[in-house]
């Protein structure tokens, strides 16, 4: 029940490997509160969040609030209707509000005068919400107060915002931003919404429940299993990440907010919370570029992607004739062949299509080798295309299959479902008991050449499941992740932390996560990924050892290093391939390990930056200069004069970011690593025969070549990004972990 409380308002405080995977959880904050593992007790929001718990305000599933989140116009709606105990209205004008809820709420806030709209016809529900908006719903849900004092702020100029932030000042509601300002253009995040929210209703006096469940980074709120990857939507702030095979960028996934994701065979596509499509992965047929406008759901599949508008039509963009066999035809084509109807859902096969029409009959088109677009009669729910054998389920939640029979998919269990997903030999579903079932091939003496995907029995209640070409990923009930199959390419291993250092070394790779404990993965032969159980505050990969330098300023080594450390404290260290350096606080280099070609000398001055290679090492000495030493295995040896404020050292060659915010490169260039490449920048890291910068956007360049071309980097934002002799690491601005290149080793799986 909602409970309206208005009374005096206060200030507030302005090779196959089947294996199965279970995330596993980190703990919520200290103290985490009203069922969200991310409200602090002692938080500005904590209140105000408990609040709308209690009087079911904000939209928003335990476990986490993610209280940063930003706010589109349609939800804040949705809040304010909420607030207000639902009052019903009559329809409005609006032809661009989709969702019920929203569509009840701008309704009323139509027929309160609380909104006009952004045209006459549109609300513009995915735009986001402003300080100065909210203020004026608020100031109008209030009725307009007249002769309220003006506002002190200096950025709110004279107009529509005057008086409803003036009201809000002197109702205590806000306090600004500080220094004289509202900002009234900001946008706002939910915890700064429901503490308006809250302010607005008197701050009623609420007791905080302790009895909090964890709340997770990488708890999800979506899944999506491709051909040799999974993607999800992290509940916490709603970006995407992906995991698995990456040789065409498949992983590499923009940062921002969404709302589902779709993993395709070596693409995916995710949808925004603006209700826009962005696809990454392979470009071979234009299945990686999606059509402007808003869309209710995305699909990926095989070559191809689709996207179902909110009035029910599709768009369909690449091929799904890719792959497919020689005699299909252009009339076989998904994406060249969109029915002309309406559907409630859709869903992608990998030579066909099939969706649920308005009157609950299914449609299917494509391929048809195997019979699969020969849809049942009757009425369904949910319908999934699968490979080459679609199931749906029936209005009585029972499922039929139909299509190819080979292995006896189409053989369905006598329960009743609710979700389904079909696979390549082997479907997966989410019963109306929200149990797990899977049914599989047989894997008979008739096709003995058919790998068998083990279906283990969980218990426990789960949201969704989603079947890849020979792997399953389901989501439980509590957001958790459970994956088992085919883990040749690590699509099993789910990212279960963020990190804020990474160093990859020859063959394996090791990072810092947030309390300060160093993890490594990768060839462990010599013992290079055993990383001690001591907190670290820098930590560097080598060829067959990894050192690290401790939050007590001294030294751990950990494999089959030549040499022990130097005792004593010191302030930043380089791993190379078989041998290390380190500067103390009195910027004086000590280098140890092998040093057939002077690699491990250590020379006199002193230094603020070390970086060790293959047989050569360089430093920053103070005022900028370079020194280098050992042998690059080039002519010339001798690095550029001049100013710089770091050194990164590869094999052969060695490069430097210049004060001009520049990258120069020295030593063996048969890859053309030591032709520069275009800034500003702001770091460089050498590998092999690559180099890649961050950029001061904080996007990636990478580049390699007689011509030095650029070559493969993720988008989005980065904080760092670190190169090894043949994979990448960088660590994105929302400090998830991302790894590409050669996983021989399992160098790539980020744990």
């Amino acid at each position: 029940m909602k409970l309206q409380v208005r009374g005096l308002r206060q200030s507030g405080i302005g090779c196959a490997l089947v294996v199965i995977l279970m995330v596993v959880l980190m703990a919520s904050p200290v103290g985490a509160v009203a069922g969200f593992g991310d409200v602090p007790e002692n938080a500005y929001f904590s209140q105000p969040v408990q609040w709308s718990v209690n009087d079911d305000i904000a939209d928003v599933s335990a476990p986490c609030f993610s209280p940063s989140s930003l706010l589109s116009r349609g939800e804040t709606a949705v809040w304010i209707w909420n607030m207000q105990n639902q009052p019903s209205a009559p329809d409005h004008a609006f032809d661009d509000v989709f969702y019920p809820d929203e569509d009840q709420a701008i309704a009323w806030m139509i027929d309160q005068n609380i909104t006009t709209g952004t045209t006459d016809k549109t609300f513009s529900p995915r735009n986001p919400i402003t300080r100065a908006q909210l203020a004026a719903f608020l100031y109008r849900l209030e009725g307009e107060p007249p002769n309220v004092p003006r506002h002190r702020f200096d950025d709110v100029p004279r107009g529509w915002r005057t008086n409803p932030v003036s009201w809000l000042l002197s109702q205590g509601i806000t306090t600004g931003t500080g220094n004289g300002t509202f900002s009234p253009d900001k946008e706002l995040s939910r915890a700064e919404l429901v503490t308006f929210l809250y302010r607005y209703i008197g701050s009623p006096n609420v007791p905080l429940d302790p009895l909090t469940p964890r709340c997770s980074e990488n708890m999800l709120s979506a899944i999506s299993a491709g051909g040799s990857h999974t993607c999800g939507v992290r509940v916490a702030d709603r970006s995407v990440i992906c995991w698995g095979f990456d040789e065409d960028g498949q992983l590499a996934a923009e940062d921002g907010e969404f709302k589902s994701v779709a993993a395709g065979n070596v693409h995916s596509c995710a949808l925004k919370t603006d209700d826009t499509i962005t696809c990454w992965g392979r470009e071979s047929v234009g299945q990686t570029n999606p059509p402007q406008g808003k869309f209710a759901s995305v699909l990926a599949k095989g070559s191809y992607s689709c996207g179902l508008k909110h009035d029910g039509f599709l768009e369909c963009w690449g091929s799904s004739l890719i792959g497919a066999a020689n005699q299909a035809t252009r009339t076989d084509d998904v994406a060249d062949n969109v029915p002309n109807e309406q559907f409630k859902s859709v869903s992608a096969g990998a030579f066909h299509a099939c969706g649920i029409r308005i009157d609950d009959t299914i449609h299917c088109w494509g391929s048809n080798m195997n019979g699969q677009i020969d849809s049942p009669a009757g009425q369904f729910t949910f319908v999934s295309a699968g490979y080459d054998y679609p199931c749906g389920i029936r209005i009585d939640s029972t499922v039929e299959c139909w299509g190819h029979d080979l292995l006896g998919q189409l053989n369905t269990p006598s329960v009743t479902f609710k979700s389904i997903s079909a696979g390549e030999h082997f479907s997966c579903g989410i019963t109306t008991s929200d149990m797990l079932r899977c049914w599989d091939n047989p894997n008979t003496e008739d096709n003995p050449n058919t790998e068998k995907i083990p279906l283990p029995t969980f218990t426990g209640e789960f949201d969704s499941v989603s079947t890849g070409r020979k792997h399953v990923c389901a989501l439980r009930a509590n957001k958790t992740t459970i994956c088992w199959g085919d883990n040749e390419k690590n699509q099993l291993h789910h990212p279960a932390n963020k990190f804020k250092a990474v160093s990859p070394g020859q063959r394996h790779t090791c990072a810092i996560d947030f309390d300060d404990f160093v993890s490594c993965w990768g060839a462990s032969v010599q013992g290079q990924t055993d990383a001690p159980k001591s907190k670290f505050r820098t930590v560097s990969a080598g060829s067959h050892f990894s050192c690290g330098i401790k939050t007590n300023a001294t030294i751990e080594c950990w494999g089959n290093e030549y040499d022990d450390p130097p005792g004593g404290s010191f302030e930043s260290l380089s791993v190379g391939f078989d041998h290390a350096c380190a500067i103390s606080p009195n910027n004086i280099i000590q280098c140890w390990g092998a040093n057939r070609v002077g690699q491990s000398y250590s020379p006199d001055g002193e230094f603020e930056i070390v970086s060790a290679g293959h047989q050569y090492t360089c430093g920053i000495r103070l005022g900028g200069a370079i020194k280098c030493w050992g042998d690059s295995g080039a002519k010339p040896r001798l690095p550029p004069t001049g100013e710089f404020v770091s050194v990164s050292v590869g094999d052969g060659y060695a490069c430097g970011l210049t004060v001009d915010d520049a990258i120069k490169c020295w030593g063996e260039n048969s890859a053309g690593n030591s032709r520069p490449a275009p800034g500003p920048f702001i770091s460089v890291s050498s590998g092999s025969q690559i180099y890649c910068g961050l950029k001061t956007d904080k996007s990636i360049q990478c580049r390699s070549g007689n011509n030095n071309r650029q070559v493969y980097a993720p988008l989005g934002q980065f904080k760092m990004v670190t190169v090894s002799y043949h994979h990448f690491c960088a660590i994105r601005i929302n400090d998830a972990l991302y790894c590409w290149g050669s996983d021989n080793f399992g160098q790539l799986a980020v744990p």
